[in-house]
């Protein structure tokens, strides 16, 4: 490992090791310099996405930075109510746009009988697809749209859409039955 060499007189001593020269000098200029963050690029599709939330009428909490749009469906007039937050992930590396409800059947365990409706229902979707958070144990609801081409402003509408109507239509099937974990 190179050393530095501090020479008084004649006589050389060697004084620090490359490496801690490098990192005492990192350590005073942080100290000198003032803290600056750097600012995470807003992934390239967000502003399209915001846009068309609120085209379909959505309210939508969004942080850019993070890629991130969440939404609460609502439904006042529905039998039974209807109050679930939808994320809205942008992602430019993967190149998608990803939609998910993260616990769309909170009071309800997926074994047994409702395991199986939930097989059967899966088979026949088209817009999303459901699943089980193997941590968690909860039911997920999810949704992709592909971004790696272009964004495309009516697939995203009609994906939210039908993401929108399952998530409604499992929280109706599942909440009309007296206790959905009895087999």
């Amino acid at each position: 490992m190179d050393s530095l060499i501090f020479s008084t007189s004649e006589k050389k001593y060697p004084l620090i090791s490359a490496s801690i020269a490098v990192a005492t000098a990192t350590a005073l200029l942080a100290l000198i310099m003032p803290l600056q963050t750097v600012a995470q690029p807003v992934p390239r599709y967000m502003n399209a996405v915001k846009q068309e939330i609120a085209r379909l009428g959505y309210k939508a909490d969004c942080r850019d930075s993070e890629g991130i749009c969440t939404l609460m469906l609502v439904g006042l007039n529905e039998i039974p109510p209807l109050t679930a937050p939808v994320s809205i992930i942008v992602d430019d590396s993967s190149a998608t746009i990803r939609f998910m409800l993260p616990d769309l059947l909170p009071d309800t365990l997926p074994t047994g009988e409702i395991a199986q409706q939930l097989l059967r229902m899966n088979h026949q979707l088209v817009v999303a697809k459901l699943s089980i958070d193997d941590r968690s144990n909860k039911i997920v609801l999810s949704a992709v749209v592909n971004t790696d081409s272009n964004f495309d402003r009516k697939t995203f509408r009609s994906t939210l859409k039908g993401f929108i109507q399952v998530a409604r239509d499992v929280i109706t099937k599942f909440s009309t039955s007296e206790d959905p974990n009895q087999n």
